[in-house]
């Protein structure tokens, strides 16, 4: 394996703590198991316009509700939305300072302006921010190749220099088509070890 250059991290369930799938539930009227509910998130038509740039957040709310079936007004489910970016993991800060002595940090996320607006004030993310790339700035969103293919353009490297860390399994399986080192990791404790075992930490 070609040694990595970049470590490139998705952000939540990764280095942030996302709780929107854990609460999510408690808005709709019929629960779903956890795998049923995450795969109708990473496909719903109207988390996709959002992430991908396409619409407002107005616009996203209200395609949302309706999608979903939620009895809740705009405003209200907006509240809801943004309260649902928590912060970084605790020892995230720590990690990224020792993984910045030895290597180029960057992150690649699927998200949104009401979301990122957060993001970027988490101080504990610094390192991985100074090369940030974000769906809704990109105009698209893993797992798809060219996404990818335009990351790795931007940060001056070949594919298989960039090693990526992501909770989504989708988004793994896309970032190897496209040629790099990928890797499913799940919080943080998860990601030290496979860091470690890699040999990058």
């Amino acid at each position: 394996m070609t040694k990595a250059k970049v470590l490139l991290f998705d952000l939540g369930g990764v280095l942030v703590d996302g709780a929107g799938l854990q609460m999510l539930p408690r808005l709709m009227a019929r629960p779903l198991a956890a795998e049923d509910l995450r795969r109708k998130w990473v496909t719903s038509p109207a988390v996709v316009r959002f992430e991908s740039g396409r619409c407002t957040s107005q616009e996203f709310a209200a395609a949302f509700i309706e999608e979903w079936g939620l009895e809740i007004g705009h405003e209200a489910f907006l509240d809801e939305f943004r309260s649902w970016v928590k912060g970084a993991y605790p020892g995230t800060a720590e990690l990224l300072a020792e993984l910045r002595q030895r290597h180029t940090l960057a992150c690649l996320s699927n998200t949104n302006a009401v979301h990122w607006e957060r993001v970027v004030k988490m101080k504990e993310l610094e390192p991985v921010l100074e090369r940030a790339f974000a769906s809704h700035e990109l105009g698209g969103m893993k797992p798809a190749v060219d996404v990818f293919a335009r990351v790795v353009e931007k940060l001056g490297c070949e594919a298989g220099e960039v090693a990526f860390f992501d909770d989504g399994p989708e988004n793994v399986d896309g970032a190897r088509r496209a040629g790099l080192s990928a890797h499913q990791t799940l919080g943080p404790e998860h990601l030290r070890t496979v860091l470690v075992d890699l040999g990058l930490l």
